[in-house]
């Protein structure tokens, strides 16, 4: 037997989950914030390469990441 919720349990519930939603979306701004710091940060950095491998090698890695 099925039972239906209460409109006030329905809105409760609607309003845990935009709270819930808010607070991702909030996690996810501060995230970017600090990603964009860092890549202000090396954005001007120089780097020295001294060889490249080849792109099998670089294919493994990815594939070993997925």
């Amino acid at each position: 037997m099925m039972t239906r919720s209460s409109p006030f349990l329905r809105t409760i519930q609607s309003t845990n989950i935009s709270q819930k939603a808010n607070n991702l979306l909030l996690i996810a701004s501060q995230k970017s914030a600090v990603s964009l710091k860092d890549y202000k940060k090396n954005e001007n950095k120089k780097v020295a390469v001294n060889d490249f491998l080849p792109s099998k090698s670089a294919h493994e890695s990815i594939q070993y990441s997925m």
